[in-house]
């Protein structure tokens, strides 16, 4: 049979037969003819085949981000109970003040939810509380303590790093002025830096939030332990950052200024930590018997220098100062009584004289001149001292 023979209409419904080339029906599978079996597979046009491409496309797309948006969800449902749980305890452990403690929680807890922000946030505060508040035990012989020190303080500095490199304004300068001071204890505690190292962050610091109370103190701490002669700088820092402290950071605040001033010689220390004791008596400010202990030794009649003396006992018009001295006796010396009294007598006396008041310091130098117990002390030469001396005076 011919095509000739198959109407037009039925023509276009049928195709050749593989085998014999009789016209058999389009979809037959077997030829009527020859019996022969017809092939059903078909090569895909280009057409098709980039249709196929495109849609494989769109559904690996479509998973992509079903994983991007599932992620996430994973990381903050998935054993939820469980991630509550050491959130709470790290959380704990940060309001008991134990900050490498936290840190250490919200490591293992990042480390199993590495998209937890929350934990991320508050791995950074829990970082920046241990840097700013840092020790390590052990005995001054301990030579495990440098490398202990450097230990924790090189994994508290990857956290501070990159938070730094993104974070801008207050935010950033609090998170730079954390990661100057590590740097610096790096030098001063695990020995493994130098003091320079925290010098641009600490100033970047300043610069980004001049006001930040963490920048300031850091800063002016730094420059009273590495640069004789910076008293004036420093002071300054010192100043601004308390003026600018919240009442939740006021105390460490205070800590870290004086930190900075008590056994510092560098001319005019002893002039700034009377004044800042000063400060805190008529603020009404705690200060601990320790903390008072130290700083009264600038007040040492017999030790002291009487240059540095005289800084210390001119901070503040005589009767603050006298104020202010009486306060940090009170619990700050344990001497005898006698001993006690004596010695502010002369401090107070050498304060007259400083107010220019001779008569009344000439007065009271004389005083103690006629106390028996002075003659058997190491007061009695500057007393005797200061005696002939306003008496010379007087006489010119």
């Amino acid at each position: 049979m011919t095509t000739d023979s198959i109407p037009p209409t039925e023509f276009d419904r049928t195709k050749p037969c593989i085998a014999c080339k009789e016209p058999i029906r389009s979809d037959a599978a077997v030829c009527r003819y020859c019996g022969a079996a017809q092939r059903t597979e078909h090569r895909m046009s280009a057409k098709r085949i980039l249709a196929w491409v495109a849609s494989a496309g769109a559904v690996l797309g479509l998973l992509t981000t079903i994983y991007h948006l599932y992620t996430p969800a994973h990381d903050l449902f998935t054993d939820s109970a469980e991630t509550k749980t050491a959130m709470r305890e790290a959380q704990a452990l940060y309001g008991q003040a134990d900050y490498s403690g936290a840190f250490d929680a919200y490591n293992e807890i990042l480390k199993k939810h590495p998209r937890n922000k929350t934990a991320g946030e508050a791995r950074l505060q829990a970082a920046m509380a241990r840097i700013r508040n840092f020790s390590v035990t052990g005995a001054e012989d301990d030579k495990s303590v440098p490398t202990r020190a450097g230990v924790e303080l090189a994994g508290m500095i990857r956290v501070l790093e990159p938070a730094a490199s993104q974070a801008e304004g207050p935010r950033g300068s609090e998170i730079i002025a954390h990661l100057g001071w590590a740097h610096y204890l790096k030098f001063r505690i695990a020995q493994s830096d130098v003091f320079e190292s925290a010098e641009p962050y600490l100033r970047k610091a300043c610069v980004l939030d001049p006001l930040n109370v963490y920048a300031n103190e850091m800063l002016g701490n730094w420059l009273l332990q590495t640069h004789r002669g910076s008293v004036q700088e420093a002071a300054a820092y010192l100043r601004t950052g308390i003026a600018h402290a919240s009442k939740e950071n006021k105390v460490w605040a205070r800590r870290f200024q004086l930190g900075a001033l008590i056994h510092n010689d560098d001319p005019g220390a002893h002039h700034e930590l009377a004044r800042v004791a000063n400060g805190m008596r008529k603020n009404g400010e705690a200060l601990d018997n320790d903390l008072k202990r130290n700083i009264l030794e600038i007040y040492a009649p017999t030790e002291t220098r009487p240059s540095e003396l005289d800084e210390a006992l001119s901070a503040a018009p005589l009767a603050e100062m006298w104020t202010t001295y009486r306060w940090l006796a009170d619990g700050g010396d344990n001497a005898h009584t006698e001993w006690k009294r004596l010695k502010g007598q002369f401090n107070l006396a050498r304060m007259e004289e400083l107010a220019g008041r001779p008569q009344e310091a000439l007065s009271r130098y004389e005083e103690i001149e006629r106390t028996p117990l002075v003659a058997m002390t190491t007061l009695a030469g500057p007393t005797k001292d200061a005696v002939r001396r306003l008496k010379n005076k007087r006489l010119h």
